[in-house]
């Protein structure tokens, strides 16, 4: 259901991760240094920034806030 696009050195990657993973929620991670289908996913939906999030298809890109609200819309 989620996926999390990241990179390394990425603190906001780190944090997202660590975000899920104290509430249990399971998730996919791509790195779009060794994920060239990942890097041409972000730049395809003009997303500059990691982490992004893929929930259900639905690619998001912004700052560490709006990804987690994101996720608590929809895991509550």
């Amino acid at each position: 259901m989620f996926t999390i696009y990241t990179q390394e050195n990425c603190p906001n990657c780190l944090e997202l991760k660590n975000f899920m993973k104290e509430r249990n929620i399971q998730y996919t991670e791509r790195n779009i240094n060794e994920d060239f289908e990942a890097k041409a996913k972000l730049i395809m939906n003009d997303i500059e920034v990691t982490p992004a999030l893929s929930i259900e298809n639905n690619l998001f890109g912004g700052n560490l806030d709006y990804l987690t609200r994101k996720v608590l819309e929809v895991n509550g």
